[in-house]
């Protein structure tokens, strides 16, 4: 799932510039926190609450337990369609933008059998590919301001700054800036700086372009002992990738000195990491099922370049263009483990009812140096980070009714407690709406499942002190199919 939170801390916490010497903080450390749990459209119509009831994709990285509930071999896979519409509101104004995208969801393949020695015992063998969470989004922002620019962030970042070294002191912002004359000199002795337009009415334009990947290849175990009794182990790698790049524009239609400007700004990153997870379940009569998992905490190494640039042009004619270094980094984000507690009612032939929790400690997230950037401690990082984040409580719940033989509904809901402390941010919940349809014909089946989720942020162009609050407000509905075989 996409965390819902990770704009509201640009700005909040942090430099009120851009952006400064160091590309990564606490935003990026929740980012690749956020994690999904990758299923078939069976357990995603039932709103993810699987835990307990097993023989499901999900039971890799839900309850690995649910891997010795597999009766026979299996092949399965997913694909998924999300639509996540954006709508911002800036000064009076509101601007809609959208992102469409089809991906595989998982693929998973099962290979169970007796043991020869007691036949009481069944194991279970399990290759699994899922994605965590994907990051497509788009965002547009628009409005007329007529009390504040960019620019005057830039002269106050360059204040007391000899003219010949602002753009080594900050070659990602103000440097540019007076590169490309959006800042002037007032007072050379004391070095202070102007902004190079003071206009009544400016136009400004932000388009935030999002994309990639969170994904998991797991390799399980899993063990049935007597229809009573089972437990699972599961052994992923993780890889992310993510990629965002950001224009923000000013356009000065009463000035008769500047027509306007672009600053341009490029995060590209990817890492991996390593992580393990442990369940059971436990069959306590005919119509109650109860499980428990655990899945341990994960360091991911992340690579990150970082860049931006700006682009002017004035009444006159002239244009100019000025570009930053690439900021290479090299650091991790160590990702918090998790508990996670499943029920599962059985009603008979007709139905189930199911229910999962899920605890995650995201205060226990932590970030440090790796390779060519261990010179750098992350210390006011994780310090922030112990500050803002907190407990974030998930609660899964879920249904299914069989029809007729081949035939059955599901439907379901999430909710998640945000990773905010109390006035730090929004802290609204996460709230998820399922639903879907399976069918059964002999080894094959094939499931059909929705989901909906919306959700509201804050967002700052710039610094909070100079601009009004942006209100952006998500909407993401999805789909899954599911193929599948058993044998």
């Amino acid at each position: 799932m996409k965390s819902q939170y990770i704009i509201v801390l640009g700005l909040l916490v942090g430099s009120l510039m851009p952006q400064l010497l160091q590309a990564q903080n606490e935003v990026d450390a929740l980012r690749y926190s956020f994690q999904g749990t990758p299923g078939s459209a069976r357990s995603l119509g039932m709103g993810g609450a699987f835990g307990a009831l097993g023989a499901d994709p999900s039971s890799f990285w839900n309850n690995p337990g649910g891997l010795g509930m597999y009766k026979r071999n299996a092949f399965e896979l997913s694909f998924k369609y999300n639509d996540r519409t954006t709508s911002s509101s800036f000064l009076g104004n509101d601007e809609d933008a959208s992102d469409v995208g089809t991906r595989i969801q998982n693929l998973a393949m099962i290979t169970t059998r007796r043991s020869n020695k007691d036949e009481r015992l069944q194991v279970t063998f399990g290759f699994g590919i899922g994605n965590l969470n994907t990051y497509d989004e788009r965002i547009r922002i628009e409005g007329t301001n007529s009390t504040s620019t960019l620019m005057d962030v830039f002269a106050f970042q360059a204040q007391g700054t000899p003219r010949d070294i602002i753009y080594d002191q900050f070659p990602f912002s103000a440097g540019l800036a007076y590169e490309t004359y959006l800042i002037d000199p007032l007072d050379t002795i004391a070095h202070t700086y102007i902004p190079a337009e003071n206009a009544n009415r400016t136009s400004q334009t932000k388009v935030i372009d999002r994309s990639g990947r969170h994904n998991e290849m797991t390799f399980g175990f899993g063990f049935n002992f007597d229809e009573k009794w089972s437990g699972g182990f599961s052994l992923g790698i993780q890889t992310a990738f993510f990629r965002e790049t950001s224009s923000y524009t000013e356009k000065f239609p009463e000035s008769d000195y500047i027509v306007g400007y672009t600053f341009n700004e490029d995060i590209n990153a990817g890492g991996s990491g390593v992580v393990a997870r442990i369940g059971g379940i436990y069959r306590a009569s005919e119509w109650l099922r109860v499980g428990a998992g655990w899945q341990s905490p994960v360091r991911l190494n992340i690579d990150d370049a970082y860049s931006t640039s700006i682009n002017s042009s004035f009444v006159d004619g002239s244009t100019f263009n000025a570009f930053s270094p690439e900021l290479s980094s090299n650091f991790s984000v160590r990702v918090p483990g998790k508990l996670m507690v499943n029920s599962a009612f059985i009603l008979g032939k007709s139905g189930v009812i199911a229910t999962d929790y899920e605890y995650t400690d995201f205060s226990n997230i932590q970030m440090r140096s790796e390779g060519l950037s261990s010179d750098y401690s992350y210390e006011e990082e994780n310090e922030t980070i112990r500050n803002i984040y907190t407990v974030s409580h998930k609660v899964k719940v879920g249904m299914e009714w069989r029809l007729i033989e081949w035939l059955r509904l599901r439907a379901g809901a999430s909710y998640q407690t945000s990773p905010f402390e109390d006035g730090v941010a929004q802290s609204d919940p996460i709230l998820n709406y399922t639903g879907g349809i399976g069918f059964r014909k002999g080894k094959f089946y094939l499931d059909l499942a929705g989901s909906y989720q919306a959700g509201s942020e804050s967002y700052w162009l710039y610094n909070p002190a100079l601009v009004d609050e942006t209100r952006i407000d998500t909407e993401l509905i999805s789909g899954i199919i599911t193929f599948g075989f058993r044998y």
